[in-house]
């Protein structure tokens, strides 16, 4: 044989030898990738940097910060640790101040902590949708603050919600069928938090870029300056109902008419002139309602069908609603029978899986709300202390149940 064909034949092409090479390569590169956004996770979301790193207060897009205040309260929950959850939108989130409550907890002896996952907008699928993403925290009670809004067939915020937190199992809506795309991010977004969570962790990361960038002194200067103290003005029972910078206004003073004459033009006027769309009121009221066959009806009872089979203690509210929108002049902006018939379904659906209904509509009195279903200074005065007594009252049964259950285990030992 040819020297050089010997020689040819005992060494293969470098191209085929190199193919293993260069795939060993790619593989190893995407493995470090991988380990690299593993270490990330861990780092952020274990180790806690994220779960500890407060957003700034003065950002503009408040509904991105409540979203992420939402998520660091569900990520850093002490595992074990009793938890009660309300869900719900604004009427919820305006009503039931957590520092105030927990407060109220901790003055009775009550361990755990109680957390409002309200957001304004949302629908019943919305809560439905927070509620399921809070089960991790197997909270011994689920309050549910209903509202006639949260069961039109419109969608406001809740897509938003669901982009955040809707996982496989959870209910997303209407939607039979969810294309590939998005089962694949549903599933991801279950296990993969630093993917769930890449919005907020991007404007932290940018957030603490641009503190690097600031003058030191200058924030250290800042940070020794002394707060000024805010002044609370005196003012007549009336007032007390309202901010001071708001009763300087036209509306305020449209208001007091309305509350001396209780004359519903006047309280149209006070609407329009505090910047209330009296059109969405009316496009409201006149979209199609059936109740029965609502998908946010399914999500409730889905919502109910997790935590009472997980042992949760669970209870519908229907939140207050203005009864000068009960006047018959205003039937183009409310329909009470909507109402009633939304109610009577809530205490029928809460008698079906074992929860509690309450019913608070005529709860608050007309000069306790600011618009339709919003309350004032003097009506979140009134929820702040019924929260407080519904906790209360529920941890109560919590105990009496916990106590009853393990002295028919000790029997049947």
């Amino acid at each position: 044989m040819d020297p050089l064909e010997a020689t040819a034949a005992s060494h293969p092409p470098t191209a085929r030898s190199s193919e293993p090479a260069a795939l060993r390569r790619v593989v190893w590169f995407w493995v470090k990738v991988v380990l690299c956004l593993v270490l990330i996770d861990v780092a952020l979301f274990d180790v806690g940097w994220f779960w500890r790193y407060e957003p700034p207060a003065d950002s503009r897009d408040k509904y991105f910060l409540d979203l992420w205040g939402i998520a660091r309260r569900l990520g850093s929950h002490p595992e074990g640790a009793p938890a009660a959850i309300a869900v719900g939108s604004s009427v919820v989130h305006m009503s039931a101040s957590e520092k105030g409550i927990q407060l109220d907890m901790r003055s009775r002896g009550q361990p755990g902590s109680f957390y409002n996952l309200g957001v304004d907008g949302i629908d019943a699928t919305g809560s439905g949708i927070m509620a399921h993403a809070a089960s991790d925290l197997d909270p011994w009670l689920v309050v549910y603050g209903a509202a006639l809004r949260d069961f039109a067939p419109e969608k406001d915020a809740t897509s938003a919600v669901a982009a955040v937190f809707a996982e496989p199992g959870a209910d997303i809506g209407p939607q039979a069928r969810v294309k590939l795309e998005e089962r694949l991010s549903a599933g991801v977004k279950r296990y993969w938090r630093l993917y769930r969570y890449r919005k907020f962790v991007r404007e932290a990361l940018l957030q603490e870029i641009d503190g690097l960038s600031a003058s030191f002194p200058a924030r250290a200067e800042a940070a020794r300056a002394p707060m000024a103290p805010m002044a609370l003005p005196r003012t007549t029972h009336p007032q007390r109902r309202f901010p001071a910078k708001f009763q300087k206004g036209e509306a305020f003073r449209e208001w007091q008419g309305w509350y001396e004459t209780r004359d519903f033009a006047r309280y149209e006027t006070y609407l329009r002139k505090a910047g209330k769309t009296l059109k969405v009121y009316k496009k409201q009221r006149a979209l199609p309602w059936d109740l029965a066959a609502s998908s946010e009806l399914a999500s409730l009872r889905r919502m109910m069908e997790l935590h009472r089979g997980r042992g949760a203690q669970v209870v519908l509210v229907y939140f207050p609603e203005n009864p000068v929108f009960r006047d018959p002049v205003a039937s183009t902006y409310f329909d009470p029978a909507r109402s009633d018939e939304l109610a009577a379904t809530l205490a029928g659906e809460a008698d079906r899986y074992g929860a509690r209904f309450i019913d608070l509509r005529r709860f608050l009195s007309p000069e306790d709300f600011y618009d339709m279903v919003h309350a004032n200074n003097a009506g979140l005065r009134k929820l702040d202390a019924f929260w407080k007594r519904l906790i209360a009252s529920e941890w109560q049964i919590h105990e009496r149940t916990a106590s009853s259950n393990a002295k028919s285990a000790g029997d049947a030992q």
